[in-house]
């Protein structure tokens, strides 16, 4: 495992985890007939981040309905899990970075998209303003907030997207 200060994920990162990462992954896809919102209107040469990426399938999956100029980032804690750069499109690259910590200076409003979910395993003390902070320094003046949310009590997805930056 890579080693960053301490790890707050609470979950393995074995061959189970990574299966468990593959299902989540085509379950949501499934459930909402896409893997980004096909509301959201990003020119060809747009930055997306994947943050808390996991295996990295979302961006691998992403990359295939996205012209090569996209470019595709992932950040998570430990890339353990993900490809290895001999196994990526030419396309995607995989990060290490803590969402508690400052983003490195070369990602700072960097992304037109900003996808991230499930984090909630790693938010301490009931309080995900930091990791809510961090997130926003990563968007780019032109960046769509984007918004996906469970409803455990119903089970039901709900999906929103079109604003930008300067409302979120």
């Amino acid at each position: 495992m890579d080693p960053i200060q301490e790890d707050k994920y609470g979950l393995l990162r074995d061959f189970n985890a990574s299966t468990r990462l593959t299902a989540q992954h085509y379950l949501w896809k499934e459930a909402l007939g896409f893997t980004v919102h096909p509301s959201v209107e990003l020119s060809e040469d747009c930055h997306r981040v994947d943050v808390a990426t996991g295996n990295g399938l979302w961006l691998l999956d992403t990359s295939r309905s996205i012209p090569a100029a996209g470019r595709l980032h992932g950040f998570d804690t430990s890339l353990d899990q993900c490809p290895q750069d001999g196994w990526l499109p030419d396309n995607v690259r995989f990060h290490r970075w803590d969402v508690f910590d400052e983003p490195p200076a070369q990602f700072l409003e960097k992304f037109d998209l900003v996808r991230v979910r499930l984090v909630t395993v790693v938010v301490q003390s009931n309080d995900p303003s930091s990791i809510i902070g961090n997130l926003r320094k990563l968007l780019s003046a032109t960046a769509i907030r984007y918004i996906l949310t469970l409803s455990h009590g119903s089970q039901s997805l709900k999906a929103t997207c079109n604003e930008k930056k300067s409302t979120v």
